[in-house]
């Protein structure tokens, strides 16, 4: 028998998301206590309209207390049994109907035998504690034809007390009395059962919601945690994949004489592809998982809005992005309207991620030797972002793709939460995200629109960032990292762009000040937290320094509890998660240092 295949996506959500699951509240078992409470109060109806109807029966020998009485009793009875069956919608439904249909006859056979009002209070509890469970079990269609038909029992009620369509049976005056004080007695009881349970259920539920809040808090810390010492090294194996990359096509590691066909090993292109793709999803994963965290906890991000450039913006990430197109032989155009050369008002950082999250997805699946074109346009109150690129999607995928564990391929690794990340953070600005078909079944667009603001600022364009060596040419760095290995790789690149950079690993406030004055840099990286020396402080020291104050500082970071955000409001002009990826640095560079613009 053929083993069930197991996907990247399976083992993201059994390993890694698994506690995010304590975040939500188990309809499940919401459903079971439900039926519990209904069932109870079946039985409860059950027993007292035997009582009382054979009290009534005593009063007033009628064969329509012989029908009503067993019938109801029945009905009751029937919704115990439909919940042991699991049945727990039809069961809350017969519960309804029996309720509904049996007030309007009671309320008919009785007549001044019992309370109107009364009768109307029970039958407003009851509908209410009732079709708030369709609203548990989703049954919108349900829930419409309840509230109808409640409300044209109600109105039949009414009209019949006053107008008497229907006769009821006639009682002496004493024996309508019992009746009255009866029914209003029982009814009253029931209205207050009805009360208290819906009450405990609702503390149960607020009980449980606080329960699985401080669960989920505990999980989110856990995770930080450990994926904080994860990335430390990964960010050396992350390095070394992006430099594999470049420069594939002069590896050599195995030769055919290594006997890698026979065991079916990739060559040295292939490795540094299969290396580059493995750290690259590892470290997608860790952010992905983290982000989802976030998104459940209600912490993710915070709108902030400010006047950008939102061309210069897509320029420059295109360039980052450009830069680890090429070895794909993949080319990246755009095409923008004039009318989104000028200021934009915005989430300048959201929409960050948002091209850059989609622009990475088509980079990832797109076809090598092949050209993806975004296209931004203004439409009315909107602007629009389209990305195209080869390669095919399943239409069925297609319509989950932004449902979380989603991968655009079952052969595909991925952790299938990208896509709904990005959805999540295009709502976030009151936006809409989809993927719009082509004519050309091997195109796949993704389609993001987004309400428009103009912005009040000037705009300086940039123009795009060249690939290669020396783009930052005669630039000059400091950067204080205590781990000598990540850093080590990080220098390498800073200095295969013409970067002019040092590194300081053993450095205290006061030296790594004097160090800045001596090197007189364009820009200073830190990591966050290094002993002896606080990249906070540092970055608060220099703020105060009158000769150091202006010059930009990227913090960089293993910590899950700091975010961007948060490095602004201290300070700093950007923030870069470890394992750093080699683009990101690239594009937060072109922010602050000169580089060569190609013709």
């Amino acid at each position: 028998m053929k083993p069930e295949r197991i996907t990247m996506s399976d083992v993201t959500k059994q390993m890694l998301l698994q506690p995010v699951a304590g975040m939500y509240v188990d309809e499940k078992e919401v459903a079971r206590r439900s039926a519990i409470s209904l069932n109870v109060i079946a039985i409860v109806f059950a027993l007292l309209v035997v009582g009382i109807g054979g009290y009534f029966y005593s009063l007033k020998r009628s064969p329509l207390f012989l029908i009503g009485v067993p019938l109801e009793t029945l009905c009751f009875l029937g919704v115990v049994l439909l919940n042991q069956k699991r049945q727990f919608f039809r069961a809350v439904l017969v519960m309804l109907i029996t309720n509904v249909a049996f007030i309007g006859y009671w309320s008919t056979v009785l007549g001044e035998g019992i309370s109107l009002e009364m009768l109307l209070a029970f039958m407003t509890v009851m509908t209410f504690y009732l079709i708030s469970s369709f609203v548990l079990y989703k049954k919108n269609k349900a829930l419409l034809y309840g509230v109808i038909g409640c409300l044209a029992m109600v109105v039949y009620i009414i009209s019949n007390a006053y107008l008497r369509f229907v006769t009821p049976l006639e009682f002496s005056k004493s024996t309508t009395t019992i009746m009255r004080w009866s029914t209003s007695i029982a009814l009253l009881i029931i209205i207050l059962a009805i009360l208290a349970s819906y009450a405990a259920q609702i503390n149960g539920l607020l009980a449980e919601s606080r329960r699985l809040q401080m669960a989920s808090e505990r999980k989110t810390a856990y995770l930080s945690e450990v994926f904080h010492e994860v990335r430390t090294p990964l960010n050396v194996v992350y390095s070394i994949a992006q430099l594999f990359l470049l420069k594939k096509d002069k590896l050599s590691i195995l030769e055919e004489e290594d006997s890698a066909e026979e065991y079916q090993l990739p060559h040295g292109g292939e490795m540094a592809d299969q290396l580059y793709s493995s750290t690259a999803l590892t470290r997608n994963i860790i952010n992905h998982v983290l982000e989802i965290a976030k998104i459940e906890s209600g912490k993710f991000i915070e709108v902030n809005k400010e006047d950008f450039s939102l061309f210069g913006l897509v320029n420059s990430t295109i360039a980052a992005h450009s830069y680890l197109a090429a070895p794909k032989g993949i080319k990246i155009e755009l095409e923008i309207d004039d009318a989104l050369k000028q200021a934009i008002h915005s989430d300048k950082m959201i929409i960050t991620k948002i091209f850059n999250n989609l622009l990475s997805n088509g980079i990832k699946y797109t076809t090598n030797n092949t050209v993806i074109k975004v296209v931004l346009k203004k439409a009315d109150a909107w602007w629009t972002l389209e990305i195209t690129n080869t390669g095919k999607i399943d239409p069925m995928i297609a319509k989950a793709a932004f449902e979380r564990f989603v991968a655009k391929s079952e052969n595909e690794s991925s952790s299938g939460l990208g896509l709904a990340i990005t959805k999540h953070m295009v709502e976030l600005l009151g936006g809409e995200i989809s993927i719009v078909p082509q004519p050309d079944p091997e195109l796949t667009t993704m389609f993001v629109k987004i309400p428009y603001e103009a912005g009040e600022k000037p705009v300086v364009q940039l123009n795009k960032v060249a690939d290669g060596k020396n783009i930052f040419w005669k630039s000059k760095v400091s950067m204080f990292e205590d781990d000598a290995m990540g850093a080590g790789w990080v220098m390498r690149f800073l200095k295969k762009w013409g970067i002019d950079a040092k590194l300081y690993k053993d450095a205290n406030v006061d030296s790594a000040i004097a160090s800045i004055i001596a090197d007189n840099p364009n820009l200073v990286i830190t990591d966050l937290n290094m002993p002896g020396l606080s990249g906070e402080m540092l970055l608060k020291r220099m703020r105060e320094h009158s000769a150091l104050k202006s010059i930009p500082v990227l913090i960089v970071s293993a910590s899950e509890a700091f975010s961007e955000n948060e490095a602004v409001a201290i300070g700093a002009n950007g923030f870069l998660k470890k394992p750093i990826d080699f683009g990101e640095l690239c594009l937060a560079l072109a922010k602050y240092l000169p580089y060569r613009a190609l013709m």
